[in-house]
């Protein structure tokens, strides 16, 4: 493929040769690397403020607003199996000295491994109803409460073990000074989120700028190097390339630099950050369900791989054409008067409508790839809510993890799939770069300046004369 209005040869972009364009470009962002090392520390914690936002739902839902108690049916003989809950799944409360039963948090239970829940439940040694368990200065206020306690059952130090259906009963105004704890417990979540919010917004705020800062100056640097090189070029150079070339190359290559530092260099980190973060949290919260929704990860990876390749060639189309137009523009509006003298005016309306519906077909295409690329991540999104939804469910229901377990995994889920969206983007904006790199470089590596003699000729006198010795046509 010719290099005329910017073409690039193909095959010239291997691998080793990005490689060293890539060191070379990075070495005009060393001046700045005390503010690059900066932005990517602020990427660190606004990936850590983002991560936590799902986790402070399940804290609210689980800790605040969907707290309950299970009855454990356990005999004083069993001291063995007493000893085990204590030990492995701790929490185990027995509300009186002569009671046959003790009390776990709801949450206990799903430090259970499921098979042993299941015995255990279909043994009647740990009950489905679920208790609200009420302190003795709160129960004080609201007499009605003790009609609701368990029949026969003695208290945890005073505390009264009513069924959860029975709260139902209770009017408003009880139900707000029973649950005021609580009630204070989802508003300082929420208060906490809305500062942790906040706090990102201003690192965001922060990062961006460094990076804009960087690229920018980086721009601007590169810039005056190529145009400082271009300007003590012969005029034989001038002559072999058009200047609308020239012109793309100071103005939309150097743009296009400045995109991949401020987009690529030190986001696709942020990004890398986030989803290593997920899947560590994932696996914490519960690995057999984190291992349903990885089941999703090998389409994701086929689908970003199939679709970089596809961008690649895609996005190098497109910015041959978009050069090639430029010089065209550039030769023709420069030539104006010719053409008009000549009447050439039809024949570069024509030449010009079939250079441009070549830039209409390849920004088609890049189209076509979007536009089946992000719908696919969607649809993939989509699904894995759908699995999570229909499997955790089903575990939420069988008091296998908690609610906020499940809203936590949705969220991090719908997290997951943006940062894959964005490094395969970024990835073609780095293809791009790197195309835009290569044409700059070719152009500062160039080297067609006139040669100065050693000793310059500097004449005795100067009469107004013109000699011409050694001069043929």
């Amino acid at each position: 493929m010719y290099r005329d209005y910017g073409y690039i040869e193909e095959g010239k972009l291997g691998k080793p040769y990005n490689l060293r364009l890539l060191r070379r470009l990075l070495s005009y962002a060393r001046p700045y690397k005390r503010a690059m090392v900066v932005a990517l520390t602020l990427s660190l914690l606004i990936t850590l403020c983002d991560l936590a936002v799902p986790y402070l739902s399940k804290v609210a839902i689980d800790k605040y607003i969907l707290t309950s108690w299970l009855q454990v049916s356990l005999r004083d003989k069993d001291q063995t199996l007493v000893s085990l809950m204590k030990t492995r799944y701790g929490h185990l409360l027995r509300p009186g000295p002569d009671s046959l039963t003790y009390i776990i948090p709801n949450t206990a239970t799903k430090k259970i491994d499921p098979r042993d829940l299941r015995l255990l439940r279909e043994n009647a040694i740990i009950g489905a109803e679920r208790y609200y368990l009420i302190e003795k200065q709160v129960h004080e206020k609201i007499p009605a409460l003790e009609d609701l306690a368990l029949k026969g059952q003695e208290t945890v130090e005073g505390a009264l073990l009513i069924p959860y259906e029975e709260l139902t009963s209770l009017p408003a105004s009880d139900l707000s000074l029973l649950r005021a704890d609580h009630i204070r417990g989802v508003a300082m979540v929420g208060l906490f989120l809305m500062t942790l919010v906040l706090f990102s917004f201003g690192l965001g705020y922060m990062e961006h700028y460094l990076l804009e800062y960087t690229g920018q100056h980086i721009m601007q640097d590169i810039r005056l190097e190529l145009f400082s090189n271009m300007e003590s070029q012969a005029i034989s150079f001038f002559d072999r390339h058009p200047l609308g070339r020239l012109v793309t190359r100071v103005t939309n290559d150097v743009e296009n630099l400045n995109e991949m530092f401020k987009s690529v260099i030190i986001t696709v980190f942020k990004d890398f950050f986030i989803i290593v973060g997920i899947v560590l949290v994932l696996i914490v919260l519960n690995w057999q369900l984190a291992l349903v929704c990885f089941s999703l990860i090998p389409i994701i990876f086929f689908l970003t791989f199939m679709f970089s390749r596809m961008a690649r060639e895609v996005f190098r189309e497109l910015r041959e054409k978009v050069a090639k137009i430029n010089a065209f523009l550039q030769e023709r509006l420069g030539a104006i008067q010719v053409i008009q003298i000549f009447c050439a005016g039809q024949s570069q309306l024509r030449s010009f409508r079939e250079i441009n519906h070549e830039n209409y077909l390849a920004g088609m295409k890049q189209i076509k790839v979007f536009a089946v690329f992000m719908p696919a991540m969607e649809l993939l999104a989509s699904l894995g809510i759908a699995i999570l939804v229909w499997y955790g469910g089903g575990r939420v229901i069988q008091d296998e993890i908690t609610l906020g377990s499940l809203v936590a995994f949705i969220g991090y889920i719908q997290m997951f799939f943006k940062p894959i969206r964005d490094i395969s983007e970024k990835y073609n904006i780095m293809q791009s770069a790197m195309a835009s790199t290569e044409r700059i470089f070719e152009f500062m590596d160039h080297d067609e300046r006139l040669p100065e003699l050693e000793t310059p000729i500097e004449p005795d006198s100067s009469r107004g004369e013109i000699q011409l010795d050694g001069v043929s046509f």
